[in-house]
């Protein structure tokens, strides 16, 4: 993938995270191979394929930062263990801001890949509150 070859850091990154958390990695791997081929289908033209291949593979960047007693636990986590867990999407995307992907989507997915589409979710984002005009 172009943003792979051009930026040898983000192999390393996922390299590390693979010693890391090696379940992330292939899940990682996965949604990248289905992401690509959605998109493929869909028709997207060849560099929105690449890019949203490119999230998809670095959506989880972050759990590098998840202590892997976490990561790795067997059954449900406890509230404070959950709590570091939800860091994670932060965690990645203030990682891939400071690297040129050649596009911000991946930054931007793996900030809102746990985000629902009714705004539930996290990590939780403060939206501006709407105005509305009063008739008279």
């Amino acid at each position: 993938m172009k943003g792979l070859r051009q930026e040898g850091m983000l192999i390393d990154r996922l390299i590390r995270l693979q010693g890391h958390d090696d379940y992330t990695v292939t899940h990682s791997l996965n949604v990248c191979i289905l992401v690509v081929a959605q998109a493929a289908h869909i028709g997207l033209p060849e560099n929105r394929v690449r890019e949203a291949g490119l999230a998809a593979l670095l959506h989880d960047i972050g759990k590098e930062m998840t202590p892997p007693d976490i990561l790795n636990k067997p059954g449900r986590l406890e509230r404070d263990e959950y709590g570091v867990m939800k860091r994670h999407p932060t965690a990645g995307a203030k990682l891939l801001r400071k690297i040129d992907c050649g596009t911000e989507l991946p930054m931007i997915v793996a900030f809102e890949h746990h985000i629902k589409y009714n705004g539930t979710g996290y990590p939780k984002v403060h939206t501006r509150s709407r105005c509305t005009s009063r008739r008279t």
